[in-house]
């Protein structure tokens, strides 16, 4: 974040921003003799202390040395009480995370200088910096108030409302500073965002290409576009910003994850799963990357691999129902299969126990608040096909007790629900076939687990055919497309 100050500093960052009548480019001396003009003019500089020292202070602080910083600016302050070393010492502890400090300071400068825009300014970016962006919006209103024309202002009160959760009013704040500034980039992109978290991405991407026809090297812009492209299905485009993205920062790790996905949508897991590693590489503990990448690992068959990753995650969080699932099915395939049948009933039973989401409906008592169960019933379906693995529960019909009571509570009727009623004997294999109509992830998934019917009730030849129609016909990406794959190569098919 970046603020107004008294000597020539400015920090790059898209979200705050100075005004720019305060940038680098202005002499510093400039800046302290406009600093020095506002101060008390009730006495005079105790000549070689008082002045000396704040001079001093404001090198420490362009050098980046807070901590001397604040040690000038204090004794400077003993020697002389001053505007400029309050302000000065304000913005050395609101870089160094003492935003409170920062604020009593910001609050002693305009007790000496009530009607300073600049310095209303910087005390909103503390408030916003710990937090508290009501109070941050308030400053920024006021220094507004007495400056409209510092487009920087309105860029950061955009910034306070967007982090509020109100997109249409920092919007407007954008736009008014893109008004006072046309190629105002960093409030350009900020309208981006917002636009984008609004869910109006035409508008997001015209902004984010405006960006780039200022800054093709804007690292952000290229990245965000890039998602919105592949939200779009527009890989080619997206794969270009992304490309470009990390060639101009290879420590951009969000662009390597970004890129590993719309590789992975187009079912090109060389590429995807080398694009995990590297953001990997730059956030270790990124267990969303680790996820991906082991399920690519899944998906070429690479069931060590897979297994590694997905345990890692489940060492770190054991109950991990997607790790748990995934390293189940990596199991099934892999052996042994006692190992698998644990981790896909553990999966089961720790989904059973939570909730991902809850709505408000009309109930009984009026208004009430409905959650809907974190079961998967996939699980629940690899959970039994697990079971009919083992030789335990020799009878199919005990196996599918188990089955019954594992999706007691989900919806039977909506996908996969008609899947489970399958195997559950409530509805016929070729009914399940024909009813997936044109839906390609429906017709793979039927296609499969059909297959599967079969292969439990002893009937291979069919089982293979539909496996084989599976591997075909199943869009890049879906699981079932990898398992058809290796039923076959079970077969040596």
């Amino acid at each position: 974040m970046t603020r107004v100050t008294l000597i020539s500093l400015i920090r790059a960052d898209k979200k705050q921003s100075r005004p720019e009548e305060y940038n680098s480019a202005m002499p510093s001396r400039r800046l302290l003799c406009l600093a020095l003009s506002l101060l008390f003019t009730v006495s005079a500089w105790p000549q070689s202390t008082a002045e000396e020292t704040l001079r001093r202070a404001n090198e420490s602080y362009a050098k980046g040395d807070h901590d001397r910083a604040i040690q000038e600016y204090t004794e400077s302050i003993r020697l002389e009480p001053n505007y400029a070393a309050f302000v000065g010492r304000g913005n050395a502890y609101d870089d160094k995370g003492d935003h409170d400090r920062a604020i009593q300071d910001y609050n002693e400068a305009l007790r000496l200088h009530p009607s300073d825009a600049m310095v209303l300014y910087n005390r909103g970016l503390a408030f916003a910096n710990k937090g508290d962006h009501d109070r941050a919006i308030q400053d920024y209103s006021e220094a507004i108030r007495l400056k409209p024309g510092v487009p920087e202002m309105f860029n950061n009160r955009g910034q306070a409302y967007a982090r509020k959760g109100q997109p249409d009013q920092a919007i407007k704040d954008y736009g008014e500073a893109i008004r006072l500034r046309p190629e105002f980039e960093q409030a350009i992109y900020n309208r981006g965002l917002a636009y984008e978290h609004s869910g109006d991405t035409q508008h997001a991407m015209e902004d984010y290409s405006e960006v780039l026809r200022l800054n093709p090297a804007d690292v952000g812009a290229l990245v965000d576009r890039g998602v919105l492209y592949a939200k779009k299905r527009e890989n080619g485009l997206a794969i270009k910003d992304l490309e470009e993205a990390v060639r101009l920062n290879s420590k951009e790790g969000s662009a390597f994850y970004d890129l590993a996905q719309v590789y992975d949508n187009q079912g090109d897991y060389e590429r995807a799963g080398a694009n995990y590693t590297e953001a990997l590489k730059l956030s270790p503990g990124d267990d969303a990357a680790l996820l991906k990448r082991a399920r690519i690992y899944l998906m070429k068959l690479d069931y060590d691999r897979a297994i590694r990753d997905f345990s890692e995650i489940i060492r770190k969080n054991p109950n991990h129902t997607h790790a748990l699932e995934g390293r189940g099915i990596a199991n099934f395939y892999a052996g042994p299969i006692k190992e698998a049948q644990q981790d896909l009933d553990t999966a089961v039973r720790v989904g059973r126990g939570k909730t991902t989401s809850g709505t408000f409906a009309v109930g009984a008592k009026g208004m009430e608040m409905t959650f809907t169960s974190g079961l998967d019933p996939y699980m629940v379906i690899w959970s039994y096909l697990a079971r009919t693995k083992t030789g335990a529960d020799a009878h199919i019909d005990l196996k599918t007790d188990d089955l019954k009571k594992n999706s007691e509570g989900l919806d039977l009727n909506k996908w996969p629900g008609p899947v489970i009623q399958m195997f559950l004997g409530k509805t016929k294999p070729d009914d399940l076939l024909h009813a997936s109509g044109d839906d390609p992830r429906r017709k793979c998934e039927s296609s499969f687990y059909v297959g599967k019917y079969h292969d439990i009730h002893g009937k291979g030849d069919e089982a293979v055919t539909l496996f084989e129609s599976a591997r075909a016909t199943c869009p890049a990406g879906l699981l079932e497309k990898m398992t058809a794959q290796a039923e076959l190569k079970q077969r040596g098919k």
